[in-house]
């Protein structure tokens, strides 16, 4: 998900998602368990030990950022903990009414 301040973004019709606007995000720490199970993309510690992010996707698009938790609520339910990449940097094809890349795996 694009998130704000972004250094290079897609042009995106909707607010870029804020974390300081949030009571409920946190970035994850770099030794923390869920940063360790993302094998499956790149992963970096930064200098404030924040879980960095680095995404390639079949169609060439790339996004990097924090790997992050927020709590979402879809229709009347609520989901805390749920963990996401906060990009703020992305490049790539993208539709200006989508706010990001959901990546499900290529597996059953």
């Amino acid at each position: 998900m694009q998130c704000k301040p972004c250094t290079e973004c897609y042009k995106h019709t909707a607010p870029l998602f804020y974390p300081k606007s949030s009571s409920t995000y946190q970035s994850i720490d770099c030794e923390s368990e869920t940063c360790k199970a993302l094998a499956t993309i790149a992963t970096n510690c930064s200098a404030t030990k924040k879980c960095e992010f680095l995404s390639l996707y079949a169609d060439e698009s790339v996004s990097t950022g924090i790997v992050s938790t927020e709590t979402i609520t879809l229709g009347d339910r609520v989901l805390p903990n749920i963990v996401f990449g906060c990009s703020f940097t992305n490049d790539g094809v993208f539709q200006p009414t989508c706010g990001g890349i959901v990546g499900l795996g290529g597996g059953d």
